[in-house]
């Protein structure tokens, strides 16, 4: 091997495990992003970290004539780490599509292929027709050495098969970065059989890798900003807005002492409001209580003998995502309480449970009916994602027993 293959072979290992480590840091430091991605990026970033290291350990236990067997197991340990990438991206693409990934066909050949590709490397420590270190500890390519790279590539075409199979399930974003991520690594192995050497196949690992991730923060990013615009519309509402100084317009006339008040509770609910949108991390649940509690007000003198409420709220020592209590309680409320109906009840809990804590908003009214009710079922789907994303809790909607809507939302312990 020439002076200038190795330096370009070793920089490729330094770079390569400093760009790792940083896309690991990144990935675990990346909040905004789904849990089950965030996971999967540290999953990968840690095998990248491992495959790249072990490459840069065999490159330097050539270069210093260190025995065969531990060229041997080093290069095994680094065609081990690395055959985990493709399944592991496999899963990530029919997680992105929706799919759970144990009911697909191609992962579970996906997954045959890895263990006949393992039980291949198994046999090459066996043999010299795939491999070798020659008695001075040369490294040389037998006459078979092409075959341990088909199984890979047959794994990466069952990962393009299950991608078209499901091209309408992705963005064009996500299309784009997986149709890279599968192309450069697929060149880097054509590659590897002609140019001897030289470590494409880790390169192309290394960029395809980065590129994929890159893509996929910057759309995450983009969806958080998007969701930060929903709460934001979703909360202040027009109608409401109007609505208020309306009735603060009327009550000048007959209670000014009533609209002095209405005027101050919805001044606070504002202040709430406004500081509420800014906030990107959980909020003490006694601040999403006292932000309910000002809305509340301004709604009870607006519909006077038409809404009662009851909080029942014994546990407070948890935390949650911003206006998560005071959109369902709005929700309840907007869609509960006509002049044709019978006056609205809402009863707000909480309760410790074995594995967290339980929030539940009842309500009398006419009962939930999402397909006739569009607004309320975009609101609520819009606080169900957001509790998902930054705590892992669940929102359920039940018929309450006797009339009415239950919402459940349950915050798993921290």
């Amino acid at each position: 091997m020439s002076h200038w293959t190795e330096l370009v072979n070793f920089s490729i290992g330094i770079a390569g495990i400093v760009l790792m480590l940083l896309g690991l840091l990144l990935a675990a430091s990346s909040h905004f992003m789904e849990r089950w991605m965030r996971l999967y990026f540290i999953r990968f970033f840690s095998l990248m970290t491992v495959y790249v290291t072990t490459n840069l350990a065999g490159q330097l236990a050539d270069y210093y004539n260190v025995n065969t067997d531990a060229q041997r197991i080093l290069l095994f340990m680094e065609s081990l780490f690395s055959s985990m990438l493709v399944p592991l991206l496999l899963q990530f693409v029919l997680r992105c599509s929706g799919e759970d990934w144990r009911m697909s066909v191609e992962f579970w050949y996906a997954g045959a292929c890895w263990v006949l590709y393992v039980a291949l490397l198994i046999y090459t420590q066996l043999t010299t027709s795939i491999y070798y270190y020659d008695e001075q500890g040369l490294y040389h390519r037998g006459a078979w050495y092409p075959v341990l790279l088909v199984l890979p590539i047959v794994t990466l075409l069952l990962t393009l098969v299950a991608l078209l199979r499901r091209i309408k399930s992705f963005t064009v974003n996500q299309l784009s970065t997986f149709i890279i991520y599968l192309l450069a690594p697929t060149i880097a192995m054509i590659l590897q059989m002609y140019f001897y050497g030289l470590y494409l196949i880790v390169l192309g690992t290394e960029i395809s890798g980065l590129i994929m991730f890159f893509f996929i923060l910057r759309e995450q990013m983009e969806e958080n900003s998007r969701q930060q615009i929903n709460i934001m519309m979703l909360q202040m509402r027009p109608h409401y807005i109007c609505n208020t100084l309306t009735s603060i317009y009327y009550l000048c006339d007959t209670d000014a002492k009533k609209a002095q008040r209405v005027i101050g509770d919805f001044t606070g609910y504002l202040q709430r409001n406004f500081r509420a949108i800014s906030k990107k991390e959980l909020v003490p649940f006694e601040e999403e209580l006292e932000h309910t509690r000002a809305y509340l007000s301004v709604e009870e003198v607006r519909f006077e003998k038409q809404l009662y409420v009851t909080f029942d709220t014994p546990h407070r020592d948890f935390r949650l995502p911003p206006l998560t209590l005071q959109p369902l309680v709005e929700n309840a409320v907007k869609y509960g309480v006509s002049q044709d109906l019978e006056a609205l009840n809402v009863t707000i809990r909480t309760q410790k449970t074995e594995t967290g804590s339980e929030i539940t908003v009842e309500d009398t009214g006419p009962g939930y009916q999402p397909a006739e009710n569009d607004g309320s079922h975009i609101a609520l789907s819009n606080i169900e994602k957001r509790l998902k994303m930054m705590c892992n809790a669940t929102l359920e909607i039940l018929p309450r027993e006797g009339g009415g809507t239950t919402v459940r939302v349950v915050i798993p312990e921290r």
